[in-house]
């Protein structure tokens, strides 16, 4: 069996050269094959090796796995604390029996005392060697192991993370990930001056503005790592056009902070595109709802909105040849990959000083005397004097334990990425009956667009703020798909509540995704651009939205002293991330905040409020 083994020195390697040359890729046969000829790749020539692979994927067009995501966290958040990081790549037959893992870390066990100190972080393909009898073959008591399972379809590759101290947890934690061994406590820091609860966009991005300040932050997260549930699912748009006039100030910052992110370091790093945004107007019938956003988009001072007809519209897009009356464009907007764009700011809040706990659920919330002092988790108690909560559609069940009523309904929304295509367009597009973006890669990413299909698996919860709700029930019924949620609703009967922090599972279970609304999307949107009628679906994923009765999310200094709740960001947050972060970091650290938030205080739903004119 061939073995690859590399030294990763932090100063010498930078981290896109590891996602894109070891492990982290599917690669084409043949340069697989190629590499398998040399059983040991000498440190001397560990540069060479890479800069070839690198040469010869810029030839073949990589596709990003989970691989790539694990070695480039490790790489820029493991390897600096740990010593002598080491990361080997093995190609193991799918058919392999046993000793996979054996032969992987020979080089390391061999080349250490007879009880080595260290611990792996092995991928394995699916089916593979069982991992309990990988395990059994290294007997040495003092080597700390994790495993994760990736499906068949990734990579011909076993790849694992070697470092050569032991530090049980602390490498699986650093790199994004709350795998650890049953038996392994998670240590928590006692105190900070600031919590934050959940590490989507918006956790991420207060963790950096935080730590920017000189001020301790840690951010806690049930999941496994950042941008597990929202965050990670969203369409990708970073759009000015369309906005409520309340959110266009912080829409119009937060644009130019991403913009200045990718100043700092690379747009590809999140594959941002500046390319506009179209709204296409394919009937009649939709010209007065896009004639009133334009009219919007210049009271709020946005520049360059106008409505295009047919022939105009083919001058952004020459590939729009199908039906349609004619378009809304704005120049200055934006789209992003989501998941890419959190990791970016976690990176920065790490670098800053931020800590991240990943496989831990907050459980309450601590108060004295009106005033915050941390929370309890299921590991224990973190101290601090503010307390930022961005739990996404989790947040009613946290507040519940001060007091604190919030109306977020989760709603569930579908997407589906096609199979890599040639370009097609660049702005980001919208409209009744479809949304879509393309990857700077080529896939082309689409949503349900304006009013899209939404499915609510409804329990008892549901009848919390029905005044609310009922009115924008009614409103969007065409638009609202409703299903039980039984198994909820078995967990709200054995606790006889609806909402309280045990509702809330240590793993948020993957929502089903409702294909054929996309797949619907995507049939319309082929109508306006033929060529997207003949490129194939490669994936689908569904993600929960928490959604607000006014389609507005809630940024206020609600309940005790201390507590920060931003939610109910209604699909809104990837967008606003940035500007979120200041404004958390100005009220957990000032008590205030100079940017304009009125409009977003939560109690504004003890009145009626409007429902919004698009579902979303």
């Amino acid at each position: 069996m061939a073995v690859v083994a590399e030294d990763l020195a932090r100063t010498r390697i930078p981290g896109n050269d590891i996602r894109e040359s070891v492990g982290a890729v599917r690669r084409g046969r043949q340069l697989v094959d190629e590499r398998l000829h040399e059983p040991c790749v000498e440190r001397c020539r560990c540069g060479h090796l890479r800069r070839r692979v690198t040469r010869e994927l810029e030839q073949k067009r990589p596709v990003e796995v989970a691989q790539a995501q694990r070695v480039g966290k490790a790489r820029n958040h493991g390897f600096g604390r740990i010593d002598r990081p080491g990361l080997l790549e093995a190609r193991v037959p799918r058919d392999a029996h046993g000793g996979a893992l054996r032969h992987l870390l020979a080089p390391k066990t061999r080349s250490t005392s007879a009880t080595p100190r260290g611990q792996a972080e092995l991928f394995r393909i699916q089916p593979g060697p069982p991992l309990s009898q990988e395990r059994c073959q290294l007997t040495e008591p003092n080597l700390g192991f994790r495993g994760r399972t990736l499906p068949a379809i990734h990579s011909p590759t076993i790849t694992a993370i070697w470092s050569d101290n032991q530090m049980p947890g602390r490498l699986n934690r650093t790199m994004g990930t709350g795998h650890r061994p049953a038996d392994t406590p998670v240590t928590l820091p006692t105190c900070a001056d600031v919590v934050v609860v959940g590490s989507g966009i918006t956790g991420a991005a207060t963790a950096a503005a935080v730590a920017a300040r000189g001020a301790s932050v840690v951010v806690v997260d049930k999941e496994e790592g950042p941008a597990r549930e929202a965050s990670g699912r969203a369409q990708g748009a970073l759009r000015l056009q369309g906005r409520h006039p309340s959110e266009f100030p912080l829409a119009q910052e937060a644009l130019q902070l991403w913009r200045d992110a990718a100043s700092e370091t690379s747009s590809a790093d999140f594959e941002l595109v500046n390319g506009g945004n179209l709204y296409f107007c394919t009937a009649e019938s939709e010209r007065q709802t896009l004639t009133s956003l334009i009219a919007e988009a210049a009271t709020a001072g946005l520049a360059g909105v106008e409505f295009l007809d047919r022939e105009q519209t083919r001058e952004v897009i020459p590939a729009a040849t199908g039906q349609y009356v004619g378009a809304m464009w704005s120049p200055v907007d934006a789209h992003c990959q989501p998941e890419k764009a959190t990791h970016l700011l976690v990176d920065r809040a790490r670098r800053a000083g931020a800590r991240f706990v990943y496989g831990v659920k907050v459980t309450r919330l601590l108060e004295s005397a009106d005033q915050i002092t941390g929370v309890e988790t299921a590991s224990g108690r973190i101290g601090a004097g503010a307390v930022v909560v961005a739990g996404g559609i989790w947040t009613p069940h946290l507040l519940s334990t001060v007091g604190l009523k919030i109306p977020v309904m989760p709603v569930c929304l579908t997407e589906l990425e096609t199979a890599p295509t040639t370009p097609l367009f660049a702005p980001s597009i919208r409209a009744f009956g479809f949304g879509a973006r393309q990857r700077p890669t080529g896939e082309v990413v689409v949503s349900g667009g304006l009013n899209a299909r939404l499915t609510r698996r409804f329990s008892f919860y549901d009848c919390n703020g029905l005044r609310h709700w009922l009115p924008r029930a009614k409103t969007f019924r065409k638009n609202l798909r409703l299903r039980p949620n039984g198994r909820q609703m078995l967990r709200e009967l054995s606790r006889f509540s609806t909402v309280g922090p045990g509702l809330v599972p240590a793993r948020s279970p993957e929502p089903k995704a409702d294909r054929a609304s996309v797949e619907t999307a995507l049939s319309r949107l082929s109508t306006v651009i033929p060529a997207m009628g003949r490129v194939a679906v490669s994936r689908y994923w569904a993600g929960l939205v928490d959604m607000t009765p006014d389609g507005l999310p809630v940024i206020d200094t609600a309940g005790p002293r201390g507590l920060i709740v931003i939610a109910g960001l209604s699909g809104h947050g990837l967008a606003l991330g940035p500007v979120l972060g200041e404004i958390a970091s100005d009220l957990s650290l000032d008590g205030h905040t100079q940017r304009p938030i009125d409009s977003f205080r939560l109690d504004r739903f003890s009145e009626k409020v409007a429902s919004p004119q698009l579902l979303i």
